[in-house]
């Protein structure tokens, strides 16, 4: 889960809530020192989530881990990071789906009805 106090975390899931009513729609969002995130859930539930930067240095790893941190949803783990250059900009993607919640099971030990 996001780290308290998070800087990160608001703005992502702003972009989380607008792609859950605009299924397949991509959103990007600009952070300061010129990073940019740009996020999209396609039909099947995954997140495709890209890290942006103009010029030939793209985002580190350390970025895309710090941006995992504050990731207002469950976050599987091992998620792989492509580098990649698309005309001006240097990026790194993912695509996740996330996990199934486990379900709770009675702790008296009953079976759950229904």
């Amino acid at each position: 889960m996001p780290q308290p106090d998070s800087k990160l975390t608001p703005p992502i899931a702003k972009l989380l809530a607008w792609c859950f009513d605009h299924p397949t729609r991509r959103r990007k969002h600009a952070f300061a020192g010129g990073l940019s995130i740009t996020v999209y859930i396609d039909l099947a539930d995954r997140r495709h989530v890209m890290l942006a930067r103009k010029g030939d240095v793209g985002p580190s790893p350390q970025e895309a881990k710090t941006v995992l941190a504050h990731w207002p949803e469950p976050v599987p783990a091992g998620i792989e990071w492509t580098p990649a250059k698309v005309k001006r900009f240097a990026i790194l993607v993912a695509i996740w789906k996330v996990p199934a919640q486990a379900e709770q099971l009675p702790l008296d030990g009953r079976q759950a009805l229904g």
